[in-house]
């Protein structure tokens, strides 16, 4: 069919035109025409000379049909057996549409394991001539309809298509297998892989106004590896589980901050390198998102710390480095020097006492009673200084992230956002020449002789 064609079937299928419903295995329309009304006379008659041939001797040509010898009581079983046949016609005219009705409905939930369903017709009664029934298939995954959409209510007139309700488009979706194409209400878009109606297997899934995600999919969920991407800029490449980041991957965020690492139900959780756009670098525990565990922390002006972290903050024991040499080695708390600790000039002088919000409040000193409530003895503040030390041993430990699974982790995320990109392709071009195909099997496309 032309372009030309196609453009002036597709402007009249606009103007309200219904288009015929189609089988997305073999696009083959099946349809469903009631009998003629004169079928039941049409029975009738045939009955009726079958029944006369079968009484009557033979006779010549013109009065065979009449008895040899007619009298009341052979015509009256001619008219007995007569009203017989059309009551049973009747019986079966009626009754054939319900029958029909239930052996489809039977069918269609014996298939329900298999992944086919068949849409039943709005209606099996009888209508005009005018009026088009038709079902749809929906294949099976070898072969299924490449675009959701197109799950559609029979057409009930061939003038005018019915819209779809919504518990139609659901039971249609509920089975849908496949590569197809999918708009929410919302605004949201899904091209890509289905599997009983819902996202599986690779796609990708665009948000109305944050981004899109190009990945892998179990049960509706991202969950595999894939690639999300934010429309401010923010990027994460890595593992999913159930609709949440989960595993090893990086989240680069619009602001230039990036984070390499361990995630656990969406949030980062273990051990992981976050790097700042100002050039402060930490290599450390993570848990729910915040700094928590042993860590190192380099900021931008030269300063590191290495030691305990408690909810983002430094807390516990450590040691912080100044980048002008000086050094202080004991307690923290919530970011600042809090207990007993020792601080070293670079000339090698020493303060050493119980330090309060950052400054020194109470030296120690050798000569002090170490039982004494009010001093500080020099005993207390090593063993401190031993603690701060063990600290940042630990933190040292997981200076240098498991990078070999973090780099395996993005590759593999990468991998499947080109598999998911290809699934996407698949389906639109599925959804496009379905669209082009649907305009090639409408009743007034097929009168116009398309």
């Amino acid at each position: 069919m032309s372009s030309k064609s196609l453009t002036r079937v597709a402007s009249q299928t606009r103007l309200g035109v219904g288009v015929a419903a189609k089988c997305c295995k073999d696009d083959r329309r099946i349809e469903y025409s009631p009998p003629s009304p004169l079928f039941p006379l049409f029975l009738v008659a045939v009955c009726s000379i079958i029944y006369l041939l079968r009484n009557t001797p033979a006779v010549p040509f013109l009065l065979w049909f009449l008895p040899e010898k007619p009298d009341a009581r052979s015509w009256g079983e001619l008219a007995a057996v007569v009203l017989l046949l059309a009551g049973v016609v009747l019986v079966l005219r009626a009754a054939v549409p319900s029958l029909r009705l239930s052996l489809a409905r039977k069918k269609n939930a014996s298939e329900k394991g298999s992944g086919k369903q068949l849409l039943l017709p709005t209606s099996l009664a009888p209508h005009s001539g005018k009026k088009l029934h038709q079902a749809k298939i929906l294949a099976s995954s070898t072969a299924v309809s490449p675009d959701i959409d197109l799950a559609k209510p029979l057409l009930a007139n061939s003038a005018q298509a019915s819209s779809p309700t919504g518990s139609e488009k659901s039971r249609a979706l509920a089975k849908a297998t496949g590569c197809g194409v999918h708009s929410y209400s919302n605004g949201d878009r899904y091209e890509g892989e289905f599997y009983q109606g819902r996202c599986a297997g690779n796609g990708v899934y665009y948000f109305a106004m944050s981004g899109r995600y190009e990945g892998e999919w179990i049960d509706g969920k991202y969950d595999g590896y894939g690639v999300e991407t934010w429309s401010r800029g923010s990027r994460y490449r890595g593992q999913y589980k159930e609709g949440l980041r989960d595993g090893h991957g990086v989240y680069r965020f619009y602001t230039g901050d990036v984070y390499a690492g361990d995630w656990s139900k969406g949030q980062s959780h273990g051990v992981g390198m976050q790097t700042c756009a100002d050039g402060s670098r930490y290599i450390g525990d993570f848990q729910w998102g915040v700094k928590h565990g042993f860590g190192r922390y380099h900021f931008r002006n030269g300063d590191t710390y290495a030691g305990e972290y408690f909810n983002d903050k430094m807390h516990g024991y450590g040691v912080y480095s100044f980048a002008n040499g000086h050094r202080y080695e004991g307690a923290w708390h919530e970011g600042r020097k809090q207990g007993l600790g020792l601080y070293t000039f670079r000339n090698g002088e020493t303060r050493a006492g119980y330090w309060n919000r950052g400054a020194l409040e109470t030296r120690s000193t050798q000569a002090a009673d170490p039982l004494a409530p009010h001093m500080v003895h020099h005993s207390k503040v090593l063993h401190a200084v031993q603690e701060a030390r063990r600290a940042q041993s630990k933190a040292d430990a997981l200076s240098s992230i498991n990078q070999d699974r973090v780099s395996g982790a993005v590759s593999a995320a990468n991998r499947a956002a080109l598999a998911a990109r290809v699934a996407a392709v698949k389906a639109t071009q599925r959804a496009t020449i379905s669209s082009l195909s649907s305009l090639s099997f409408s009743p007034l496309a097929q009168a116009a002789g398309y």
